[in-house]
């Protein structure tokens, strides 16, 4: 009698068994996957046994590798369309009411080599100095961005957008080529950096400075640093035009309460105690984390093509068992 209960069991369990499979997968419920399944509706005499297993396995792989090229193909579609349609821009704002953006040359410069041009149709001038580069080049970032962070979409990156869920950094736009490329927002680590990218271009030294809760740049020229914020549109100068640094600016409160009293950053700029320089290796972000994602970016830019297409080989694989 036991044995008769125990091979009861085992028979009532695996038709159970089978039946859910087959309910679960919808290959299972047209052909030739039907017809497949079908055979199995009647579990054996012995029920279920490793050999059945591994038939049900063989017969119901539809599902998963559906899952997969479905799941592939959209990813692949997203990472195209970012890539070459306006579905990847970032999330652009309107000008400040002083700020000086001009439209216009957001619609002629489209990438970072497009502003390296513009810099190149300037009118020549004779032995144009460091300081009258950079002033040219404060101005084209000036009129090109407003503020907002310039962050990943799930077009653009979906690797980079989906891990900004977790923390913003990995979210942020860190290349300038996409800084440009993408829209016309960028925030103060974006633009300074985008600024001395121009500046390290034109052969002139720069470094990036970290201030407690803003970033600016710093040129150098004419024996000292010079401060360019083109985020807060600030190129602070003493009453005998020469452009300030960050250290010296902090230390004449007058100045800085005449250039950043309005942006309500007196104590951030003024606090130099927490200020981080950094002008080594030449053109290097404010922190060595900003580093470190700038280059997951650029990883990620590429693994957003071939993680789609890893998935898709392996639904064709699956489907095709």
């Amino acid at each position: 009698m036991l044995n008769g209960f125990i091979s009861s069991s085992k028979r009532f369990l695996g038709g159970l068994w089978f039946r859910m499979a087959i309910l679960a997968c919808p290959f299972c419920q047209s052909k030739p996957w039907k017809m497949a399944c079908a055979v199995n509706r009647v579990v054996p005499r012995g029920g279920v046994t490793k050999k059945n297993f591994a038939e049900s396995r063989v017969i119901c792989p539809g599902w998963l590798g559906a899952g997969f090229l479905i799941v592939g193909f959209c990813l692949l579609v997203s990472a195209v369309a970012g890539d070459w349609t306006r579905l990847g821009d970032y999330l652009s704002a309107p000008a400040r009411h002083w700020e000086r953006y001009e439209p216009d040359s957001a619609g002629v410069i489209q990438s970072y080599a497009d502003l390296l041009d513009e810099t190149r149709q300037w009118p020549p001038a004779v032995e144009a100095s460091p300081g009258e580069t950079m002033d040219r080049l404060y101005w084209l970032v000036v009129k090109r961005f407003t503020h907002r962070e310039a962050s990943h979409t799930f077009f653009s990156n979906w690797i980079a957008f989906g891990l900004g869920i977790i923390n913003p950094g990995f979210s942020h736009i860190w290349d300038v080529d996409l800084m440009v490329g993408k829209g016309h927002s960028l925030l103060c680590d974006q633009s300074s950096y985008l600024l001395l990218r121009l500046a390290h271009d034109h052969g002139i030294k720069v470094r990036h400075v970290g201030l407690d809760g803003h970033v600016v740049m710093e040129a150098w020229y004419a024996g000292d640093w010079h401060l360019y914020d083109p985020d807060l549109e600030v190129v602070p100068v003493d009453p005998a035009g020469q452009v300030l640094s960050v250290d010296r600016l902090a230390k004449e409160k007058n100045l800085l309460e005449h250039y950043y009293g309005r942006h309500g950053m007196v104590e951030i700029v003024g606090s130099r105690e927490n200020d981080n320089y950094v002008s080594y290796p030449e053109a290097a972000r404010f922190t060595w984390q900003a580093e470190v994602l700038a280059r997951l970016e650029k990883v990620t830019q590429v693994m957003k093509y071939l993680v789609p297409v890893l998935l898709l080989l392996i639904g064709l694989r699956l489907s095709f068992r």
